[in-house]
Formats: structure tokens, sequence, C-alpha cells
């Protein structure tokens, strides 16, 4: 994702994406944020993405 976004975007971009994925994840782990379920299949959450 992070090349894709390079190669399309910017290397800002990419850094500004992984960034994102770094916290949304740290804040996954600790139990600061949690996911809604969501009808995919059983068991599945959803973590919205920040706005840009």
């Amino acid at each position: 994702m992070w090349r894709y976004t390079v190669e399309n975007w910017s290397v800002k971009q990419a850094e500004a994406y992984h960034a994102e994925f770094v916290e949304a994840f740290e804040g996954l782990a600790s139990g600061l944020k949690i996911g809604r379920r969501i009808h995919i299949r059983e068991g599945y959450f959803n973590m919205p993405s920040a706005p840009t």
C-alpha cells in the first residue's frame, strides 16, 4: 500500500496513510478504539477511517 501510494501520489501521502494505520492498530490493540460489527461474516468488525 505504501509503495502504491508513493507511485501514484507522494511519499508525504504514503507516510500519512502509514501513520493512520499505526494509530488505528495501536488503538485497537490497547483497547482505546473498538471496531463496529459489520455484516460481511459473523465475527467481523469495521473500523472507520479518518476523514481526508
